[in-house]
């Protein structure tokens, strides 16, 4: 009997280390925020603030920033658990899902598609289709943008059937002739006629848009471009096309690119309101 004591003894005290050994990695594993925070404020030397923390899985924590002094102009950084390695860039699981661009939707899109909401109206945008549409949207373009002219293609029997219309605004930033392209467009005297132009008359195979460049630029037309362009810049507009649209629930959306191969095109229709 004293010897099954004894193991029972030694089985408790086996399982009481566990617990305690179990306890301290759980705690050493939770994120640590603070020591996260010092580690931004070190490395940016105070240049940035921290607006919100997230957990991404035990090992990594994400943050939302802005530069100081305060902005409208948000961003991510992660840290390792603990707060002692900074990590900027892409973020990848073992999928290939990319955890950077699934967050900056869920934490920083929101308040991008918000600012950018409060000035798209002022902008120099051309219209295709109908008031009465019940889906509206805006797109920035760029006249020698492929990807564009794609989504051009595959918006135009959207629009034709009267189920949408797009509020184009044109920018030039892809090559060296796309600003004087996008000065021809809005320097026409019909620019939708014009827009129309450049995109039938799109060559694919070099990725040049059909429209003659501008080669005098008329005065009203730089200042149309100039919004635009201002639009894009402050806005962080770093791929075209770019849409921004309202859901059925009212919220402000960005979407940057068309709609993925696994994402139909009406499914992403069929989320815009009735409101540009």
């Amino acid at each position: 009997m004293k010897i099954i004591h004894t193991i029972w003894i030694a089985v408790l005290c086996a399982i009481v280390a566990a617990l305690v050994t179990f306890g301290i990695m759980r705690q050493q594993n939770q994120p640590n925020a603070t020591q996260a925070e010092a580690l931004i404020n070190k490395v940016s030397q105070g240049k940035v603030t921290v607006l919100k923390h997230f957990v991404v899985n035990p090992s990594i924590q994400g943050f939302v920033i802005t530069t100081n002094p305060a902005s409208d102009k948000r961003g991510l950084l992660y840290t390792d658990g603990q707060g002692q390695y900074l990590i900027d860039g892409n973020l990848m699981d073992i999928t290939g899902q990319n955890l950077a661009q699934k967050n900056y939707y869920q934490y920083v899109q929101p308040k991008a598609a918000s600012t950018a909401y409060q000035t798209i109206a002022q902008t120099s945008w051309i219209q295709q289709g109908q008031d009465s549409a019940p889906h509206k949207l805006y797109a920035v373009i760029d006249p020698n943008c492929i990807f564009c002219h794609q989504g051009f293609v595959a918006l135009e029997p959207k629009i034709q059937s009267g189920q949408l219309a797009v509020r184009w605004i044109v920018v030039g930033i892809i090559k060296p002739d796309s600003k004087a392209k996008a000065l021809a467009i809005l320097n026409a005297n019909d620019p939708l006629q014009a827009l129309l132009s450049n995109e039938n008359s799109f060559n694919e195979q070099t990725e040049e848009g059909g429209i003659v460049p501008l080669d005098a630029q008329a005065p009203i037309a730089t200042t149309k471009l100039d919004t635009n362009m201002q639009f894009a810049t402050s806005n962080k507009i770093m791929q075209t096309p770019t849409f921004f649209y309202k859901d059925s629930a009212g919220n402000m959306q960005i979407q940057a690119g068309m709609p993925q191969p696994g994402a139909p095109l009406d499914t992403f229709i069929n989320s815009v309101s009735n409101q540009f």
